[in-house]
């Protein structure tokens, strides 16, 4: 009898530190009958990563396109995402009928983050009726579930805990007792935006940020011991980049995006989160440090993208360049309720 495939990935399998990657690191090498591979991309972080696997580890891994993880992906009992089945699936060049031949398997949903903010559109029935578990990390967001995505209750599994924050808590701790930075380290995590584009709604969002960090208040806590870096949507517009970073007044700030960091290491580095609708506040929570949520395009972006608690949301929310500096300055708010009470009691 042969053995069952499990196949793990996430983000189009372009990283390895997030849900998929730590399952499958804490389960891929126990010998119970199922093969689990995880596919990698061979961008550069992927293969820093891949250097630091085991060697029973580095068997069970496939690289991205490669003939083996075409056979092993025809061949797949059940798949494990963060963010889509094109986590794990052989890009294609050709054009074929997106039934069952779109998803080879079964797949589990283990998510990226926690649902609070952002309504998603993924249904019961979504991936051709192959949605086999849909992992929830909010424990107050099932009855949401059945009741506006339709999905079973069978689908959904209570997670309690991301796979990642395993990991999470070493690297907090191996962090903690290797540095003593006497500066406070800010980074500012910008989510992706429905309308971004070439329309006025984008250019108002740039002026707003373009006017937040030329604010003399904000450039005033950088001198004074704050260090401040800008991390944008993966799918952020580079000449957008471009053009926001042109118009700041000499402000010291890094702006990056997502595939050019591990996004744990800076939850670890960072001793505050400034966001906006992204899930990453529960992670800096989670380790009990300070979140502010910054939603200076709040009524724009609630036309193009529903949220699960609009009004307690609001009760945190701050919208101006003043609020954001007079909150970074009160040392007495060490974490932000809105996250914290969406974690089990």
């Amino acid at each position: 009898m042969e053995n069952y495939i499990w196949l793990f990935g996430e983000n189009l399998a372009n990283t390895s530190n997030n849900n998929s990657f730590y399952f499958w690191k804490e389960i891929c090498c126990k010998n119970d009958g199922i093969e689990k591979y995880f596919i990698m991309t061979k961008n550069r972080q992927n293969k820093n990563v891949y250097k630091t696997l085991s060697k029973e580890e580095k068997k069970r891994v496939l690289w991205k396109n490669s003939i083996k993880h075409w056979i092993k992906y025809k061949n797949a009992d059940m798949l494990f995402v963060t963010l889509s089945f094109k986590d794990v699936k052989p890009i294609t060049f050709l054009k074929i009928k997106l039934a069952r031949k779109g998803l080879s398997a079964p797949l589990v949903y283990l998510q990226h983050g926690t649902l609070a903010i952002k309504k998603i559109g993924y249904k019961g029935n979504s991936y051709w009726n192959n949605m086999f578990r849909f992992l929830y990390f909010n424990p107050d967001i099932k009855d949401t579930l059945i009741k506006e995505n339709k999905f079973s209750d069978y689908q959904l599994k209570y997670g309690v805990y991301h796979p990642r924050y395993k990991e999470l808590l070493r690297k907090h701790d191996e962090f903690t007792k290797s540095n003593s930075i006497n500066k406070k380290t800010i980074l500012w995590f910008i989510t992706w935006r429905e309308y971004f584009g070439d329309n006025k709604e984008t250019e108002l969002f740039l002026n707003k940020l373009e006017k937040t960090l030329n604010n003399y208040k904000l450039k005033n806590l950088n001198d004074n011991n704050y260090i401040l870096k800008m991390c944008l949507h993966q799918f952020f517009d580079k000449d957008k980049i471009g053009v926001l970073t042109s118009r700041l007044e000499d402000f010291p700030i890094e702006i990056v995006t997502p595939q050019q960091i591990d996004v744990m290491d800076e939850v670890v580095k960072n001793d505050i989160l400034i966001t906006d609708y992204s899930s990453l506040g529960f992670d800096f929570t989670f380790l009990g440090k300070k979140v502010i949520l910054y939603q200076p395009d709040l009524n724009i972006y609630s036309k193009y993208r529903k949220f699960y608690y609009t009004e307690e949301m609001k009760n945190y929310s701050i919208s101006t360049p003043n609020g954001l500096v007079n909150e970074l300055k009160n040392n007495k708010v060490k974490e932000n309720n809105f996250f914290r009470n969406k974690f089990p009691k």
